[in-house]
């Protein structure tokens, strides 16, 4: 199910190279950049094909 929220849920994130999942980036230093500024982690981490030109 889709959130309707404009937060993105963990799972779209996951297919980044450098995740928790991934062991490349531990989860309290993701959970601090997504807290401090949620868009500019979701650029520094998810592929730039995915964000709208």
């Amino acid at each position: 199910m889709r959130r309707t929220n404009s937060i993105p849920a963990a799972s779209e994130l996951l297919g980044s190279p450098a995740t928790p999942v991934s062991g490349e980036l531990d989860l309290k230093t993701a959970q601090s950049e997504i807290a401090a500024n949620w868009i500019e982690a979701y650029k520094k981490y998810v592929s730039k094909a995915l964000l709208p030109q």
